[in-house]
């Protein structure tokens, strides 16, 4: 659940801070949770989304 929250905030700050869905994006992905696939592939999308805005 966590993991998805912070999925969602990544996705909310996409334009405005794109340091911030980098931090948030791993977070979510690489966190002490396990993650189901479909999920774990948004997360990482997010992460490299934010490093090509970064």
């Amino acid at each position: 659940m966590h993991a998805c929250i912070l999925l969602r905030k990544a996705q909310a700050a996409h334009r405005d801070d794109p340091a911030r869905m980098l931090d948030l994006a791993r977070t979510a992905a690489h966190g002490p949770w396990r993650l189901p696939p479909h999920a774990r592939a948004e997360a990482l999308q997010q992460e490299a989304q934010a490093l090509v805005l970064t």
